[in-house]
């Protein structure tokens, strides 16, 4: 079993909206620690109630990043949530304006 780090961030899913909170890394540096997103160059989670997993690369290491420098990846586990899927043309920075209303609420 391969060692991986945990990742401090969260967001909603923008197909069923449940926060996503449990984020993962294998990049070396975090290993068995709790680290920021903007310490790593990847990170990945899925969504426990529909099944969407989303993957963060960052291509180069800066000293201070946002999280709209990564490189986001969303894929399906099964194909019966496809319908959900193909409504989905959201960028990073609409992931995130979508999380900060759902807080307010």
């Amino acid at each position: 079993m391969g060692e991986y780090g945990k990742v401090k961030f969260s967001m909603r899913c923008p197909v069923c909206r449940r926060k996503i909170t449990d984020w993962q890394t294998k990049d070396e540096d975090a290993f068995g620690d709790e680290v920021e997103f903007t310490e790593v160059n990847n990170f990945y989670s899925s969504c426990d109630s529909c099944g969407l997993w989303f993957e963060f690369d960052y291509p180069e290491r800066k000293r201070q990043r946002k999280v709209d420098d990564y490189e986001l990846r969303v894929s399906l586990k099964n194909m019966a949530q496809l319908d959900d899927f193909n409504s989905l043309k959201l960028t990073v920075d609409e992931l995130i304006e979508l999380d900060k209303k759902e807080e307010k609420c």
